[in-house]
């Protein structure tokens, strides 16, 4: 059984680099099309937070939905967004969570099972950017087995609110 969250599991297999949320955001939104209608696949998403479950990002997983994809959130504050719950799975985290900090997308499909892992870093010193500016510790693998390992660590009653 997984012991950790999602970017702490996979980033004991994979190399962790750095980038601004929106540079990151580039990286997601690859992911995320390029499973468009993979059909019987399960997405996990880890948001940190409600606030960042933009129209956008709702739009992004309607679609995958819709051609039969199963989506989970997960972030502080989801489940009071009551308009979402007959599209999604939604799981409350707590704000004292680690998994409160991270921005995960696991997609555990058919024909490839693939995984963007990133951890918010505290600011770096004099910087005063905006949301855009946020940086983080991220990853990403293919690797079937650590997506799917990483992906039970979701389940841990240690992580939900």
């Amino acid at each position: 059984m997984p012991d950790a969250t999602p970017f702490e599991s996979l980033s004991r297999h994979a190399a962790v680099r750095r980038s601004r949320k929106a540079d990151l955001l580039s990286v997601s939104r690859s992911i995320e099309l390029s499973f468009m209608g993979e059909g019987a696949a399960t997405v996990y998403v880890c948001l940190q937070h409600v606030d960042f479950l933009t129209a956008t990002t709702v739009r992004t997983y309607d679609r995958m939905a819709r051609f039969g994809t199963r989506v989970h959130v997960y972030g502080v504050g989801v489940r009071s967004r009551t308009d979402l719950r007959d599209l999604f799975t939604l799981h409350d985290v707590s704000p004292r969570s680690p998994l409160a900090y991270e921005w995960n997308v696991l997609i555990l499909g058919s024909r490839v099972t693939t995984a963007l892992a990133a951890r918010e870093e505290a600011p770096l010193p004099g910087t005063r950017g905006g949301d855009a500016d946020r940086r983080f510790a991220f990853l990403t693998t293919t690797d079937p087995h650590d997506v799917r390992f990483a992906a039970a660590a979701l389940s841990a009653d240690a992580f939900v609110a």
